[in-house]
């Protein structure tokens, strides 16, 4: 009985020890240390107090922070009011307005209280009230503190990848050697990494004007291949670009060589290539082609990666006849005209557009810009999220420049063999000079708020947009200008070779405009139900198997109440890749 006993107890023993060495494991990693805050006198300001500043500048009796220095307003002058503060730069905000940067001063300031906001980041933001007597110039000095703290990172490895988040903001570096970051104080998360390593991560508090040092050692971690992907299952070799090929995503964990390869549906290698891991993400494009370079038929392949004990495959599909929409770049984003699609390009997607066309009214009483020089850019952000923009450049007697900037967010919905797309446009194009008299169409210009819905079918888009424009003149809202309400549909039909387009627009008119520009004043109205109807059609010809296509283009906007009619014929080129 008592041997059962002293078995008992050894083995509640070594149960407890065992559980406490398990526990200090996880939550104390002995790799890394921090070291405890350390005051750092560079954090203190010098003073940049001028001679003659009066300590004690807050009037607590009447809640107004006093001038150091004052003098009378000479007479048949404005009072001037100056602000500086310890640090220069330090943005200044009056009664809530953004007004400049210290050192700053402002003249004729009206009597009064008013509120003085001083910011800058990572000091502490400064906030009074101020007593202004116009018969006064004053001068007022406000003392800034920094609320910041740095932290220092000693690794081992010395070349890692550091970086800092938490409630006062975020910092990183990427660097050989001791690392210094600066945030403001709180509560953050660290992260240390290195490829080939395993990943450390800490918490630490960061205190204002104090530097604390983070010191760890990192472990070395066996190679693994943690993910493989591909960005298009199925691409055409023949669309040229970006849809023409297909990018491959390898994930790791450490350097290693290995193979890439293509196999046909008998399992025969018909393309292979080498591959060395450098870092955790190593990316290979494939075009359709085998070792000679010679384009492959249409079907199913599989991509397969081989490192060390690891393999992992991917299922892809070479389909020529498979095309997309090509759109050109509107003020609404990608669209034909002044109509937008719902459709949007693919995550990564850059487009560049160039074209010229020459705009003629056939009333010989009107007078128009006859050049119009247009430069576009496409960004797909993500396969949600569009950005674009195109800048204008009209020629008559005269110039006009303008510009807009459009951002689309949509989505689809797919169905059985097509698919329906569904998108949110926001734009806003800025003019100055007003064109297309007696105005009432959709220029570019604006804030222009709507959505737009389209169906596809294999090679054909029908679509329909609905849009309403504020200040569709100019877009200046500093001058009274009237809003245009815009449906359109757009129809486009995409071959191999050639994609063609159709759209129509009507807009109506919606209030009153009075717009002065540097030489000319316009004034009038745009209350009309059919203000304006736009019609034109586009096509766009790809050159070769490349991305870049020659863009044909014709339109007319009619003017039915004052019977005017213009037509614009377009020439230029655009890339998708």
């Amino acid at each position: 009985m008592k041997e059962i006993k002293t078995f008992i107890k050894r083995s509640l023993f070594t149960l407890l020890a065992a559980s406490f060495f398990a526990t200090s494991v996880a939550y104390a990693d002995i790799s890394i240390t921090i070291s405890d805050p350390e005051e750092d006198s560079s954090f203190y300001i010098e003073s940049r107090r001028p001679s003659g500043f009066r300590g004690g500048s807050y009037d607590f009796w009447n809640s107004v922070y006093q001038p150091y220095r004052t003098r009378p307003v000479k007479d048949e002058e404005a009072n001037t009011i100056h602000i500086d503060a310890t640090e220069s730069g330090a943005s200044v905000y009056i009664d809530g307005s953004y007004k400049g940067t210290t050192p700053y001063s402002i003249d004729g300031l009206s009597s009064g209280r008013h509120t003085v906001k001083i910011t800058k980041s990572h000091y502490e933001t400064l906030e009074v009230s101020i007593y202004v007597d116009t018969k006064l110039n004053a001068w007022y000095y406000m003392d800034m503190e920094r609320i910041s703290g740095r932290v220092t990172f000693i690794t081992d490895p010395s070349d890692t990848e550091v970086s800092l988040s938490g409630s006062g903001g975020s910092a990183s570096s990427s660097s050989s050697g001791q690392k210094t970051l600066e945030v403001d104080e709180g509560n953050y998360t660290f992260t240390i990494r290195r490829f080939g390593y395993y990943e450390k991560t800490g918490t630490i508090t960061v205190y204002r004007h104090s530097t604390r040092t983070v010191r760890a050692q990192l472990a070395p971690c066996p190679f693994e291949l943690t993910s493989f992907t591909c960005d298009r299952k199925e691409f055409n070799p023949e669309a040229g670009g970006k849809f023409s090929k297909t990018r491959f995503s390898i994930g790791a964990t450490a350097p290693a060589s290995g193979t890439f390869e293509i196999l046909n549906q008998d399992g025969d290698t018909v393309y292979k290539e080498g591959v060395t891991f450098n870092s955790w993400n190593t990316y290979i494009e494939w075009n359709g082609c085998d070792m000679t370079g010679t384009p492959l038929t249409d079907g199913e392949y599989t991509a397969v990666i081989t490192a060390e004990e690891y393999i992992n495959s991917v299922d892809i599909k070479i389909n020529s006849e498979l095309v997309f929409q090509h759109m050109k770049i509107t003020a609404d984003g990608s669209g034909i005209g002044p109509v937008a699609s719902a459709e949007l390009y693919p995550a990564g997607t850059l487009g560049f557009q160039i074209d010229y066309s020459i705009i003629r009214p056939i009333t010989d009483d009107d007078d128009l810009f006859d050049g119009n020089l247009n430069l576009g850019l496409l960004w797909a952000i993500s396969d949600y999220v569009e950005f674009a923009s195109s800048l204008n450049f009209m020629n008559d007697e005269g110039s006009v420049f303008y510009f807009d900037l459009s951002l689309k967010t949509g989505s689809k919905i797919p169905l059985s063999a097509s698919n329906l797309y569904w998108a949110f446009i926001f734009r806003y194009g800025r003019s100055s000079e007003p064109f297309y008299p007696p105005f009432g169409c959709d220029s570019g210009c604006g804030l222009g708020l709507g959505g737009a819905l389209g169906f596809t079918n294999n090679k054909m888009y029908f679509g329909f947009q609905s849009e309403y424009i504020f200040n569709c003149l100019t877009g200046q809202f500093s001058q009274e200008d009237a809003d245009i309400w815009k449906n359109a549909f757009l129809f486009q039909y995409t071959g191999k070779h050639i994609t063609s387009a159709a759209y129509a627009a009507v807009n109506m008119g919606i209030g009153d405009y009075s717009i002065q520009t540097n030489d000319n004043y316009y004034m009038g109205s745009i209350n009309n139900l059919v203000q304006s109807v736009q019609a034109g059609a586009n096509l766009s010809i790809f050159l070769g198997k490349s991305a870049w296509t020659l863009d044909l283009g014709a339109d007319a906007i009619y003017f039915p109440e004052n019977q005017d009619l213009f037509t614009d014929v377009k020439i230029g080129f655009s890339v998708f890749f």
